[in-house]
């Protein structure tokens, strides 16, 4: 397979009539697949875990969340 030339993807990109930098589109592709991925891992990891432990894990998840942190002597 051979890559197209960013100059033609560039002039092939139009959102209301408007061409985006084709970066900042790859930049957007890019960082929705680590967020997708890190999802993935973080619920591929839920879904092994029996339901009581699940729900002792987000339990101690929000239990340290919701407690202020030591400031730093």
């Amino acid at each position: 397979m051979t890559r197209l030339p960013l100059d033609h993807v560039e002039h092939a990109v139009e959102t209301h009539g408007s061409t985006w930098p084709v970066r900042s589109l790859g930049k957007r592709l890019i960082q929705a697949v680590r967020t997708f991925w890190r999802f993935s891992q973080f619920y591929g990891e839920y879904q092994s875990t029996p339901p009581w432990e699940r729900h002792a894990k987000l339990a101690q998840m929000g239990n340290h969340a919701a407690q202020p942190s030591k400031p730093l002597q």
